[in-house]
């Protein structure tokens, strides 16, 4: 269960487990709802076309997209042959610095939600309300997601990741200094905590844009490539994909080095994984 829900409400103290996933079903199904009442662009055109007298009654039908590969041409006017939309973004040095980042980043996050608890209840005694309230600090500078994405159209995708990946390197490190159950300590690990948050808000936002920069680019090159849709939506699966695959690793990692090794272990993969993942990003953006 995503620990900041528990420090809004304090659900498992209060109700205990029941509490808790009553409150995921319902909304769960406010998000089914949502989505049921969402209408989409090309089944919208449908309603306004039959309302609209001066569209002709016969429509041109759409071209055929059975075949397997797409001849394109070049900004140069030179013919290529594109086999599938998947290995022209799988080519791509740039999608692919991005799905590691994105693995990365949701490796730690998720590492950190299934052993940071366990680590907080077992140095400060903290309840679910207190382990919530410390993932607040590390989740809350994500909704200032927006803000991010302006100051990324202004100064570029480059400044924001390189930013957010050295502000949460070190911290991720530090994170092995609170040992004892002082007022310091807690103190310590939320300045930590708050600070990796906002590395990960900073590099989160740039990154996603990044990938529709880098599908953009290819379409200018390959016009065509990616058929008559484009290649955003396929792009965002590939992001998503690597964002599972990171939430599934994560908790496996986390949970296998603190009980193979130590909790100062673990923190020091986790800088250095984010140190890593620094260069590699300034290495091919």
């Amino acid at each position: 269960m995503f620990p900041p829900e528990d420090a809004d409400v304090s659900h498992f103290n209060r109700g205990g487990y029941n509490a808790v996933f009553a409150s995921s079903i319902s909304l769960i199904v406010i998000d089914i709802i949502l989505r049921i009442m969402i209408i989409e662009k090309k089944e919208a055109v449908k309603y306004l076309l039959k309302d609209d007298p001066s569209q002709p009654l016969l429509q041109d039908a759409p071209a055929s997209s059975s075949s397997s590969s797409t001849t394109t041409t070049n900004s140069d006017n030179t013919p290529v042959e594109i086999t599938s939309p998947f290995l022209v973004l799988i080519r791509s040095p740039r999608i692919i610095q991005c799905l590691v980042t994105n693995i990365i980043q949701a490796m730690i996050l998720t590492s950190l939600e299934s052993t940071l608890p366990l680590h907080l209840q077992h140095i400060f005694s903290y309840n679910s309300t207190k382990v919530g309230l410390m993932f607040a600090l590390l989740v809350t500078f994500n909704l200032l997601s927006p803000i991010f994405g302006k100051l990324c159209t202004r100064f570029g995708v480059k400044v924001l990741v390189t930013l957010g990946l050295l502000l949460a390197g070190l911290p991720l490190i530090l994170l092995r200094i609170p040992r004892e159950a002082t007022t310091h300590d807690e103190a310590l690990m939320g300045v930590l905590l708050v600070i990796i948050g906002l590395g990960d808000a900073l590099s989160l936002t740039p990154n996603m844009l990044e990938i529709e920069m880098s599908v953009s680019d290819i379409e200018k090159k390959h016009p065509g490539a990616f058929g008559a849709g484009g290649g955003v939506g396929l792009a965002y699966g590939f992001h998503n994909f690597a964002f599972a695959f990171g939430s599934t690793i994560g908790p496996l990692f986390g949970g296998l080095m603190i009980e193979k090794y130590s909790w100062g272990m673990y923190t020091l993969t986790l800088g250095l994984s984010t140190r890593a993942n620094h260069f590699l990003f300034l290495s091919r953006v």
